[in-house]
């Protein structure tokens, strides 16, 4: 190739790149771009310049420029195309859903629709069976008044209807006797002329037949017996008839006697019910049948329930002719052949409704529950008393509660023989009853009359306030408050409920006890139990199942257990002291599953009555740390270390001692706990086990927060110093 050709293919490149960087520089018009097609098409020799060069190399660049931008957009034209066509099946999609939605809406208005149809026909429904009911109404009111005078003309027709029968009797009776006697005589009078005329005729004859003289008076004497026989038959036939008589009327009367039951709705035959296949529909239908063929005592079976704890009850009516003391009588000397008959454990008791015109028949199908399965219900009583007392920290308050005999006494004494072994609590014991029979403490109270308890109440409350102000929380006292129903009333409920609330924040702990709510004169409900950790003593546990909102998901697995275990505590007691008896009842901790617990013997629960955790007086220890730090309570704290609190009121000071809570004038709640004079050691403080001297922060729950571990303390890691 020569040196031309080299410069015509050059200038030939050149001319392309001229070509492509003109078009890209947006050369104008159709005839430039076909002039300079042909210029470069034409071989020539071209001289090229620094600059014409500098400018090919420029819109070369600008070209491969151009090219990457030509690609970008052609990807992006790529990208949209695709953005376009899921969009478009997106568009599709929701037209369908649009679709299916406006077809369940044409759905739904339809059935709204038909929905308004029926309500329709059924409030015409409902009108028109108000119209029949009022209707109804009128018939009974009508049948009620024929019946009433249906009532008014038996009374009377019964009233008259005797003697009129007697009456009518007695004098057909006399008209039959009559006429008897009549025809008698008329045939008397003909024997009497045949027999005469024969005596004629044998006169006449008699000289001739004499020895037929004897035959004559023999016939005469035949027919005289013949006579008075006929006499004697007569009088048979007529007390025969007189007996039938009586028997009809007798019969009639009784008749009379049923119409009148009927009227009245008495019962005059049994009546059963009808329970299909049920077992239980079906022994009480027996007993009322085996009772009327037995006894002839009618019965009708209104109905019978199947307990939870596994017994049956049946209702029966009965009839108001017969005594119900009579039938009741009957049926208990009965219920011994009733079971065999029926093939039952037990018919238990056999009473009236206190309410109802019924007799009630309790009786169990199966023998109760043994007392290896009745172990296996209880919690021990060791685990629920520390349950109970760890508890304590979030709330403050134990409620016992029991009648009288339930053993709620026994339970105090033994949770306050577990808490001073496990926690240096300064204790307070305030009881109304001191001196009693019923006093069974053995222990030094704070308290011992009614006015003093109230006192202390107050006492307490100032006691709060004081330690809400002061921050200082230590040492943690008990309060036990007996027979704290007969010391409220209404108006302290709302002041006391809001203690109760209080308290578990600042150290203070209280165990009330007493009756449960419903014989409290305080006012108190069931829901107010929330607050408190509850002890439901005996047949309390009944009560607080039934009408506790926080039991009623579990009420009738628990109204199935109480009955099994009450039954079988009950038969364990029947011949044993009161000292020696067994007492059960139900904890209720909020938040938590209630357990069953038996209580140990009485006579088993010992507290040492030197104890020093326990207060003869309202006073509290100085050093707290003394009650912190040493695991025998009983013995660290010594009695020079325990200074008297005194309650300020209008600038006057008080000691509170054993002696009573003595105070110039009430003290109200603005009452205030101060030390005086007496010195005040320092308390101690607490601090972290694993990081000796770090401040520690307490939080609601009354648990410890240190912020190098970063979590709360156990009891374990908290020390006092």
């Amino acid at each position: 190739m020569n040196k031309l050709s080299q410069v015509s293919i050059g200038i030939g490149a050149a001319g392309v790149a001229f070509f492509a960087g003109f078009w890209s520089l947006g050369g104008r018009g159709g005839f430039k771009v076909l002039l300079l097609s042909t210029v470069l098409s034409t071989p020539a020799i071209i001289i090229l310049t620094g600059q014409s060069r500098e400018r090919i190399d420029r819109l070369e660049e600008e070209l491969s420029t151009t090219n990457h931008k030509l690609s970008a957009a052609n990807q992006e034209v790529a990208h949209l195309t695709s953005s376009n066509s899921q969009m478009s099946s997106n568009l599709q999609a929701t037209k369908q859903s649009l679709t299916e939605i406006q077809t369940t809406l044409e759905e739904s208005n339809r059935e709204i629709k038909e929905a308004n149809q029926h309500r329709d026909k059924a409030i015409k429904t409902v009108s028109d069976l108000q119209k029949a009911i009022a209707g109804l109404n009128r018939k009974l009111e009508a049948a009620q008044g024929e019946t009433e005078d249906l009532k008014a003309e038996v009374g009377a027709w019964e009233s008259e209807f005797k003697d009129r029968v007697e009456a009518e009797a007695e004098q057909r009776f006399q008209v039959a006797k009559k006429a008897e006697i009549e025809r008698i005589f008329a045939e008397h009078d003909e024997i009497t002329a045949e027999a005469l005329r024969i005596a004629h005729g044998l006169q006449a004859w008699g000289e001739k037949v004499g020895s037929a003289h004897e035959a004559k008076r023999q016939l005469i004497k035949e027919m005289a017996g013949a006579y008075n026989q006929n006499l004697d038959e007569l009088s048979a036939t007529i007390e025969q008839e007189r007996s039938e008589y009586l028997n009809r009327i007798e019969l009639l009367t009784e008749k009379v006697a049923r119409l009148q039951q009927q009227l009245e709705g008495d019962l005059i035959e049994p009546s059963y019910g009808q329970f299909g296949y049920s077992v239980e529909g079906k022994i009480a239908n027996d007993i009322a049948r085996k009772v009327w063929e037995d006894l002839g005592i009618p019965l009708a079976v209104t109905g019978y329930q199947l307990r939870s704890d596994g017994s049956i009850i049946a209702g029966y009516g009965y009839s108001r002719s017969i005594g119900v003391e009579t039938i009741l009588c009957d049926l208990n000397r009965y219920t011994g052949d009733l079971v065999k008959w029926l093939g039952i454990h037990s018919i238990t008791s056999v009473k009236k409704h206190e309410i109802s015109n019924l007799i009630i028949i309790s009786l169990r199908r199966d023998p109760p529950i043994k007392e290896e399965e009745l172990k296996r219900l209880f919690t021990p009583i060791e685990k629920l008393a520390t349950q109970m007392i760890r508890e304590m920290s979030r709330k403050g308050t134990i409620r016992i509660m029991g009648a009288t005999g339930d053993g709620k006494g026994i339970a105090a004494r033994y949770l306050l023989s577990r808490i001073i072994q496990t926690q240096p609590w300064f204790i307070r014991l305030h009881d109304p009853q001191h001196g009693s029979a019923e006093d069974y403490w053995g222990i030094a109270k704070v308290s011992q009359s009614g006015d003093e308890i109230k006192q202390a109440l107050r006492a307490i409350s100032a006691q709060m306030v004081d330690r809400e102000k002061s921050k200082n929380h230590v040492p943690v006292t008990l309060d036990i408050l007996d027979e704290i129903d007969t010391q409220l009333n209404k108006l302290d409920k709302k002041q006391f409920l809001n203690l109760v609330s209080r308290i578990r924040h600042l150290g203070m702990k209280l165990i009330l006890i007493g009756q449960n709510p419903k014989v409290s004169r305080a006012g108190f409900q069931w829901a107010d139990m929330e607050q408190m950790i509850c002890l439901y003593q005996g047949s309390s546990a009944l009560d607080a199942i039934k009408n506790n909102p926080a039991l009623a998901l579990k009420k009738e697995i628990l109204l199935k257990q109480y009955g099994q275990i009450a039954e079988t505590i009950q038969a364990k007691n029947e011949w044993l002291d009161d000292a020696k008896k067994h007492y059960f009842g139900l904890c209720v901790i909020p938040g938590k599953s209630a357990q069953w617990y038996e209580l140990p013997i009485a006579d088993q629960i010992e507290i040492d009555a030197e104890c020093k955790l326990i207060g003869d007086k309202f006073s509290i220890p100085v050093n707290s740390s003394l009650f912190v730090n040493h695991k025998n309570h009983a013995t660290q704290v010594p009695d020079e270390l325990v200074q008297p609190v005194s309650m300020a009121q209008n600038g006057n000071c008080q000691t509170i001692t054993g002696k009573g809570l003595q105070s110039p004038g009430n003290l109200g709640n603005n009452a205030t706990i101060d030390q005086g004079n007496a010195k005040v050691a320092t308390p101690a403080k607490p601090t972290c086990k694993n990081h000796v001297g770090t401040k520690l922060s307490q939080g609601k729950d009354q648990r410890y927060y240190c912020s190098l571990c970063k979590r709360k303390l156990r009891k374990a890691e908290v020390i006092w110093q």
